[in-house]
C-alpha cells in the first residue's frame, strides 16, 4: 500500500510542527508539506498531497479546494457547521491521538 501524502495546514507554526510530529510516526502516512494557508493552492500543487489536515481552531474560514479531501480538526463543537459549509469532508476533534487521526485519514 502506498503512503498517504498529508498536507498540514495550521496558522500556528507550533501546531503544524506538533501535527507533523504526531503523524510522522505512522508508517502508512507521509508528511508532504506544512503551511499557514496563505498560499494554499500553490502548496497543494507543490506537495502533491492526497489529503489536507486543517487545524480549524484559528477562526478563519478558508476557501477549501473542491477536489481535495480536507479533514478539519476542531477545537470546539460549534465550529462543525462552519467547517462543513466551507467544504471539509471530515470533522474530528483536535484532541484525538495520533493513531486515531491516522486511522481516520486512511
Amino acid at each position: 500500500m502506498a503512503d498517504l501524502k498529508v498536507l498540514i495546514v495550521a496558522e500556528n507554526p507550533l501546531a503544524r510542527m506538533g501535527l507533523a510530529g504526531l503523524l510522522t510516526g505512522l508508517p502508512e502516512l507521509r508528511i508532504a508539506g506544512q503551511t499557514g494557508g496563505a498560499n494554499l493552492l500553490t502548496e497543494i500543487d507543490l506537495s502533491q498531497a492526497d489529503v489536507i489536515v486543517w487545524d480549524w481552531g484559528w477562526g478563519v474560514t478558508p476557501e477549501l479546494p473542491k477536489d481535495m479531501p480536507v479533514v478539519a480538526l476542531l477545537k470546539e463543537a460549534n465550529q462543525a457547521a462552519e467547517a462543513w459549509r466551507a467544504g471539509a469532508r471530515g470533522l474530528l476533534v483536535g484532541s484525538l491521538d495520533a493513531d486515531s487521526l491516522g486511522a481516520a485519514l486512511m
